[in-house]
């Protein structure tokens, strides 16, 4: 997050190392940044994105005040534009997202256990932005709520088939079904989403209607009524958006649906070093080429809403639990895997509060369909 000593007495925030030299004075800052040696700086210096998170994990950085605040000035400078290393480039080239990488990618962001996300996860265990129709709204609720949003825009009938393409632990499958009468399926590519998933068809009475699936969105090899993809195409990378684009589009019927909700950038760049290391093989794409590719795949843009202050509040309740859980994921993880993940969750808030980052539903069709005069079915 800084570049050079010289540059860092300009930064919004105090700095200081633990000798108590200190390195940016930071009027008005929201909280201070307390380095404890010299080596860690220096590791800062050279990787601003790892180095600091790598410091922070190993509690040889640690924040005063509001960690989030914090991270919101700091985003807001031109230190926190730096892109990753050339190495860091190079390795992501020759490491692209086949069906096999995209595998592992997957099971390093997701089959972490799924004791570690029920910590603080709601009890729908959805990992994805929620919808809040007021700040203080449960998020369990909100979540059911964003559900709900994504079933009415693509207005879900009994008796179609529905696809969720990156199903998560299976929630909006089993929604879709219970509440909108469709034929639900799921696909994921985590083993241990799956076997939750399947057990949660099975306590809900909904084997006959709900199927969730180990599989790469690649090997689809049927057709479905509406589809949805709900924080999946962040996983896809960037040399993929076509060919995902017209894996939905192959798999989607004439007269189909198709919703969209992904986290966008507002300029083409590499995630940082820092959000690889959570996140392997990521890529957040821009609204304009998520239209590009869609409409090269034979997709109707319909219309695209922007979520991201629901994104930031989420993404806030999730790092309340987090904390609230700490102990517990301390014992089950370690002490750096927590502060590690308490950071990224704190930077990920951050780049939706100060606009870095958008969390966009975007709704498709595949031809021409008819839809309302009005846009009363997005309300929540």
């Amino acid at each position: 997050m800084w570049t050079s000593s010289a540059v860092l007495k300009d930064l919004p925030v105090e700095i200081r190392l633990v000798d108590g030299a200190i390195l940016a004075a930071g009027r008005n800052a929201a909280g201070a940044i307390l380095i404890k040696s010299r080596r860690v700086l220096a590791s800062a210096l050279r990787n601003p994105s790892l180095g600091f998170a790598q410091g922070y994990a190993e509690g040889e950085i640690e924040v005063e005040g509001d960690l989030t605040a914090t991270l919101c000035k700091l985003l807001k400078t031109e230190l926190a534009q730096k892109h990753p290393s050339i190495l860091s480039r190079l390795k992501r080239l020759v490491s692209p997202n086949s069906v096999h990488r995209a595998h592992d990618n997957i099971m390093a962001h997701y089959d972490l256990g799924n004791d570690f996300y029920k910590l603080w996860l709601d009890e729908t265990m959805t990992y994805s932005c929620a919808v809040f129709p007021a700040e203080d709204t449960p998020l369990r609720v909100a979540q059911e709520t964003k559900c709900d949003l994504i079933c009415r825009k693509l207005a879900l009938e009994p008796g179609e088939s529905f696809l969720d393409v990156g199903c998560g632990w299976g929630h909006l499958v089993l929604r879709a079904a219970q509440e909108y009468g469709v034929e639900s399926f799921g696909i994921t590519q985590s083993p241990a989403q799956q076997q939750y998933a399947a057990q949660e068809i099975g306590r809900n009475g909904l084997g006959g209607r709900c199927h969730v699936d180990v599989r790469d969105y690649r090997q689809l090899d049927r057709s479905f009524d509406k589809i949805a993809s709900v924080g999946m195409l962040e996983h896809v990378g960037r040399p993929y958006l076509g060919r995902f684009f017209k894996a939905l589009a192959g798999a989607l019927r004439p007269g189909g649906r198709c919703l969209i909700q992904v986290i966008l950038q507002q300029k083409s760049e590499a995630i940082t070093d820092f959000t690889n290391r959570i996140f392997p093989g990521g890529y957040f794409p821009t609204a304009d080429a998520v239209l590009h590719h869609a409409a090269a795949a034979g997709l109707c843009f319909r219309h695209a809403d922007n979520l991201a202050e629901h994104y930031a509040l989420t993404l806030r309740r999730w790092r309340e639990n987090f904390d609230a859980s700490r102990g517990e994921i301390e014992a089950l993880t370690s002490r750096p895997f927590a502060r590690w993940w308490q950071l990224y969750l704190a930077v990920s808030e951050a780049a939706f509060r100060v606009g870095r980052l958008h969390l966009f539903q975007f709704l498709f069709t595949k031809g021409p369909v008819g839809f309302p005069l009005t846009r009363s079915y997005v309300s929540f």
